[in-house]
């Protein structure tokens, strides 16, 4: 699976999709150009698209320095912390996408559908961060991703009542913690190199411990970086080893390789529900996900509803 949507996937500003089927057999129309018919292929799009979306690089816009963090628990947590944002430059993006959609008009419908799919996504994110810092951003931030209390496919439950209905239960348990050894980044970072060679052989990411990092962790198709001051149990490793490794890295390098539609290799906010819902699941289906991780996700859901309340 890689990082994209279905074709038909359509983001609407109340975070709904509609999801569309692609045929299983594709033609291109046909244009003329001088006379002579041509079938018109989604390149040019493709790469203007890749074009727009180079900047909007949500994460690392995002990523405070560890000194935050340290400062805000020194201060028992007592005083906010004051962070200088660098918003996105948005008249170049926009000028890319403009160019991009000019270009589909020509494409079968499947393809321009699945184009302008990903240029609105990509226009989100890139409006979502030109407004770093101020209440526009959490605006488009719920177009994109939705909230806690966004309905899920049943129309019915939300997040927020399955982070509840997890926290009741793991709070009725109170069960020990699991996988209490302490391991270094250091060691962390040993057992992911020979666990992706093993996995990948020469398309093997690095794994470099780095000093700043928001999460413990993070992952691409080049490099899984380690927050050099960051200690885990043995069950966080293998946790590590499934989401970083079987599902981003893996799907990052399958990506990457399909050269006929490089697009499927650009990171974008369309794509992120389906990246870290398959990550999560991962960890569910090969037995590495415990309780204590389950409860951090549902704390997370009640801590971001919290904030907009």
């Amino acid at each position: 699976p890689g990082r994209e949507q279905c074709p038909g996937d359509v983001i609407h500003r109340d975070g709904r999709g509609d999801r569309g089927r692609r045929p299983a057999v594709q033609t291109l129309q046909r244009r003329e150009i001088h006379g002579e018919p041509v079938e018109p292929k989604p390149e040019r799009e493709e790469r203007l698209l890749r074009e727009a979306e180079q900047p909007v690089r949500i994460l690392e816009r995002l990523a405070w320095p560890i000194e935050v963090r340290t400062l805000f628990l020194t201060r028992k947590a007592k005083r906010l912390p004051q962070i200088e944002y660098h918003p996105l430059a948005l008249k170049p993006v926009m000028a890319q996408l403009t160019k991009a959609r000019a270009e589909m008009d020509a494409l079968e419908p499947w393809a321009r559908s699945w184009l302008r799919g990903i240029a609105r996504a990509v226009e989100g994110g890139a409006r979502m961060l030109a407004h770093l810092g101020t209440p526009e951003f959490h605006t488009w931030s719920t177009v994109l991703y939705g909230t806690p209390r966004t309905p899920l496919q049943d129309g019915r439950t939300t997040s927020l009542d399955l982070a509840h209905t997890l926290v009741n239960v793991f709070d009725s348990l109170r069960g020990g913690a699991v996988g209490r050894e302490s391991i270094s980044a250091g060691e962390v970072a040993k057992i992911l190199r020979a666990r992706a060679r093993k996995a990948f052989g020469h398309e093997a990411p690095q794994v470099v411990l780095v000093e700043n990092l928001s999460a413990n962790a993070l992952a691409g198709p080049n490099a899984v970086r380690i927050r050099k001051r960051s200690h885990f149990t043995d069950t966080d490793v293998e946790q590590l080893i499934q989401h970083e490794l079987m599902v981003h890295v893996a799907t990052a390098l399958n990506e990457r390789s399909q050269k006929h539609v490089p697009i499927l290799a650009a990171s974008n906010p369309a794509t992120t529900r389906t990246q870290e819902g398959l990550a999560v699941f991962s960890e569910f289906m090969t037995g590495t996900m415990d309780p204590q991780r389950l409860h951090r996700l549902a704390d997370r859901v009640l801590a971001i509803d919290l904030s907009m309340q």
